[in-house]
């Protein structure tokens, strides 16, 4: 259901996707964090620029670890 929605409204959406978190983070002015892995929490930690916003939906307990500016939404 979800890729006969996305494939016709965001054709190039392969080419947006990244496997490297790290990649993603460098690039990007808001990061929305939605898993509550501790690797990925680690990996932010040691990516985040203080100028980056952290829209944060699960509630990370360590948030104040990230250098980024954290929002929680949703908890």
């Amino acid at each position: 259901e979800n890729r006969r929605f996305i494939e016709p409204t965001v054709p190039h959406i392969g080419s947006l996707i990244r496997h490297d978190l790290h990649t993603v983070v460098e690039a990007s002015d808001v990061i929305v964090l939605g898993s509550s892995d501790p690797d990925v929490h680690r990996q932010l930690a040691r990516n985040l620029r203080t100028d980056q916003v952290v829209l944060d939906l699960v509630g990370v307990p360590q948030g104040e670890d990230l250098h980024g500016r954290l929002t929680g939404l949703c908890w």
